[in-house]
């Protein structure tokens, strides 16, 4: 299906304190022009609008509305029937409104939810990705998103590699490898900030004594829509008022894998890395139980892009006991990683265990003073 032209128009502005619900085509520029002055950056797609082109085989959509729908009350329903070979052979254009230039930090997000998740699984998979449409479609920003039953605001920012013209421009929602089905409501996509939600500025986080004040922050603690690897039955959000920030996922490993990333999850970074770069990588765990000789956990890390072939820096391996540690590694960046795709990996499959990793706080240290001359 191809070229679908459902529409829903609404007041095009949760994320910056609007609350007005469905409102009719007259008030679209008014709606629109009170969101762009709310954003950081400058807008460069149409949020009041779901109006979007689609290709693949086997797909049917459906427009949805309802009060319950963030970002006002209207939504695009995908119904992937039959998987294809890859995750693009389903994708989704959400078009853009304004040139990219190479070098521009672009962020864009979107509210979700997945109505039928793939069979076995608790989450949708969505692959996103800012390219130009045509062939052979180069891009960046590619990143997959687990996509929870919940509606939830998911948002990735980039750095541009390449230009891209707006007469071509599009984001691009890829989710044709599984049979599943996946709402999309309101997208929102601006360039020069690295965040849509607020004002661009990266809110104080609080953060332990043990690192407080010793650098920039360039992961999001409170963010806990990480990208996990192995079954679904590997890892699961928790509650735990004794940790930081209140929340934790448990990892629960049968057996060991025959690797240590057979079961990862891939935290991510806002901001760039430069090579040269101190870092001071800080992760609250404990062990819950572990088939160690020392009955502690295995936690093994490592800083890398998100993009084939994944080239990273500061592998390593930690343990923890059963109770709450902040456990803290200090590296030193060896490669560049543009904004928006760095990534903390933790590989949890060393051993079969049980384990809870709260917050993971990375901090971007200052530069070593000049020696006095």
């Amino acid at each position: 299906m191809t070229g679908t032209t459902i529409k829903a128009v609404f007041a095009a502005g949760l994320l910056a304190g609007l609350t007005a619900p469905a409102i009719a085509q007259d008030d679209n520029a008014a709606a629109l022009a009170q969101l762009e002055a709310s954003l950081p950056g400058t807008l460069i797609n149409d949020p009041t609008s779901l109006a979007w082109d689609e290709q693949g085989e086997n797909l049917r959509v459906t427009g949805v509305s309802g009060a319950e729908i963030p970002g006002g009350g209207a939504a695009n329903h995908y119904n992937v029937r039959t998987p294809g070979p890859n995750p693009y052979s389903v994708q989704v254009y959400v078009p853009l409104t304004a040139d990219i230039a190479q070098g521009d930090v672009v962020t864009f997000g979107f509210w979700a939810r997945v109505a039928k998740p793939p069979t076995g699984e608790a989450n949708g998979r969505l692959g996103v990705r800012i390219q130009a449409n045509l062939d052979p479609w180069p891009g960046f920003g590619d990143t997959t998103l687990g996509i929870e039953p919940e509606w939830k605001w998911y948002e990735v920012s980039a750095t541009a590699d390449r230009a891209i013209s707006r007469s071509n421009g599009v984001l691009v929602l890829q989710m044709g490898g599984v049979k599943q089905e996946i709402e999309i409501g309101q997208a929102i996509i601006i360039k020069g900030a690295p965040r849509i939600i607020g004002d661009g500025s990266r809110p104080p986080e609080p953060l332990p004594p043990q690192i407080d004040g010793q650098g920039q922050v360039i992961s999001q603690p409170d963010n806990r829509q990480w990208t996990f690897y192995g079954p679904e039955t590997a890892h699961a959000q928790r509650e735990d008022s004794t940790i930081y920030l209140g929340s934790a996922q448990r990892f629960t490993v049968a057996e060991k894998g025959a690797n240590a990333y057979d079961i990862h999850a891939n935290v991510p970074l806002t901001e760039e890395i430069k090579a040269g770069d101190k870092l001071l990588i800080a992760v609250a765990a404990k062990t819950v139980s572990a088939q160690t000789e020392d009955g502690k956990a295995l936690i093994g890390i490592r800083v890398q892009k998100n993009e084939p072939p994944y080239d990273g820096f500061a592998q390593n391996n930690f343990k923890v006991g059963p109770n709450w540690q902040l456990v803290r590694i200090n590296t030193t960046a060896t490669m560049d990683i543009p904004a928006g795709n760095g990534l903390v990996v933790l590989h949890m499959a060393g051993a079969a265990q049980e384990v809870d990793v709260g917050p993971v706080y990375v901090l971007k240290l200052p530069p070593a003073p000049a020696p006095a001359p």
